[in-house]
């Protein structure tokens, strides 16, 4: 089971060897963690909007790596995501996560969507996650 959580560098959203993934840059640390990324047309749904369920990955793979910054192991149990505006394609997004709660091995954690340089959330995430050490 251990090896079922190995970075094998593939992953979707953060892995540089999965050809058509995202391959976004993540900083994490203190229970936060940040993506700063441009979102091309290939991953829209309607016209020019990125697809929800690109936007409900990337807010997961925040919330995931906020928790993954206080524990060694983190995986998602139930996530619940709030489209709020539409996001659009080839903008620059930021979206970040925080562990807002911690209890023995669960965190709930929360994400955002924002354009970079601006204040107004477009989607918003919580989560429940489960962590536990190595």
């Amino acid at each position: 089971m251990n090896n079922l959580f190995e970075n094998d560098d593939y992953c979707f959203v953060c892995g540089k060897s999965n050809p058509i993934g995202l391959k976004a840059r993540i900083w994490n640390r203190e229970g936060k963690a940040l993506i700063d990324i441009k979102i091309p047309r290939e991953y829209q749904g309607y016209r020019g909007v990125i697809h929800g369920g690109i936007l409900s990955t990337l807010l997961d793979e925040a919330m995931i790596y906020a928790a993954s910054s206080i524990s060694a192991k983190a995986v998602t149990a139930k996530i619940e995501v709030k489209f709020l505006k539409p996001v659009l394609c080839e903008r620059e997004i930021v979206v970040m996560g925080e562990v807002v709660k911690k209890k023995k091995n669960w965190v709930i954690a929360e994400g955002r969507i924002q354009y970079k340089g601006e204040k107004e959330d477009l989607c918003k995430g919580q989560a429940l996650i489960k962590i536990w050490e190595a």
